[in-house]
């Protein structure tokens, strides 16, 4: 029985510094894993945080062996939501209203609209195409 195992059974058992271990353990190597998700330091803390007191609070049933990759796998879908949830939020913009509603937009405006879209589709027939409808259908046709 290694480490991790023997740790998360005294947790189990009612012993909470069994669980301190852990955290101490892979707590700076998971916020690591997930700014690599999120690019934001504030958001990585805060998931691993969350990831360890999930697991906490439901006290899973782990395969001998597997508690790291139990973890990863529940931070993992923790930063999937967060970023998905936080892509959707919308921003309001009163400039960006007032020129859309008028009509007005610069030549230059116009142009690098025109260019960010042909970049955009070059870059979308590069890709598989399952993973290009996938994007096509979260990011444009905002289905999940």
């Amino acid at each position: 029985m290694n480490r991790d195992d023997e740790s998360y059974r005294q947790f189990l058992s009612g012993d909470t510094s069994a669980y301190d271990r852990l955290m101490i353990r892979y707590g700076d190597s998971l916020t690591v894993f997930l700014y690599g998700y999120l690019r934001n330091w504030q958001d990585a803390e805060d998931l691993t945080v969350e990831a360890f007191a999930r697991i906490m609070v439901k006290k899973p049933r782990i395969r001998e062996g597997g508690f790291k990759a139990y973890l990863y796998k529940t931070a993992r879908n923790l930063a999937s939501r967060f970023h998905s949830r936080e892509s959707r939020i919308e921003s309001f913009s009163l400039e960006g209203a007032e020129k859309e509603l008028a009509g007005i937009f610069s030549p230059e405006e116009r142009l690098q609209d025109k260019e960010k879209k042909r970049i955009l589709h070059l870059c979308l027939e590069r890709i598989d195409p399952e993973l290009k409808e996938a994007l096509w259908l979260v990011y444009f046709e905002d289905l999940s």
